[in-house]
């Protein structure tokens, strides 16, 4: 019996889900292997390119590549792609970015004029019920 004990007690402390691994490392553009070059250049400019990352999991390799394209004044595309080591696509998220952050927001000013204008949709005082003395 103390067998079966230890044994299944050894049995259950082995974990039932594969342990992911993963590695990275930043590199240049020039180090990407020929067929993953080939690929990203045919959807982006190396001078576009802002961050290039080689990933292992689980003895998979793949590159994920961040860049930010500049469309117009003010207007930007940041496209993530991600190729493996074959060139092929795996993945990629394409986003399209317009006028400067910092200025996106109101200035206080306008927040104070806003909010002192009452809303027409919304009454401000309670209804009482007529049926009180």
């Amino acid at each position: 019996m103390k067998y079966i004990f230890l044994s299944l007690c050894l049995l259950l402390s082995i974990p039932a889900f594969p342990v992911i691994a993963e590695e990275s490392i930043e590199m240049e553009f020039e180090e990407l292997p020929d067929t993953v070059k080939k690929t990203v250049l045919e959807r982006l400019s190396p001078e576009d390119i802002r961050k290039i990352e080689e990933v292992l999991v689980n003895n998979y390799l793949k590159y994920k590549i961040e860049s930010t394209k500049t469309v117009g004044p003010d207007e930007y595309i940041d496209i993530d792609l991600t190729v493996d080591s074959r060139g092929k696509v795996i993945h990629e998220d394409i986003f399209k970015t317009s006028g400067d952050l910092s200025t996106s927001f109101p200035d206080s000013d306008e927040l104070d004029e806003e909010s002192e204008k009452p809303d027409p949709a919304v009454d401000s005082t309670p209804e009482q019920d007529q049926d009180q003395p």
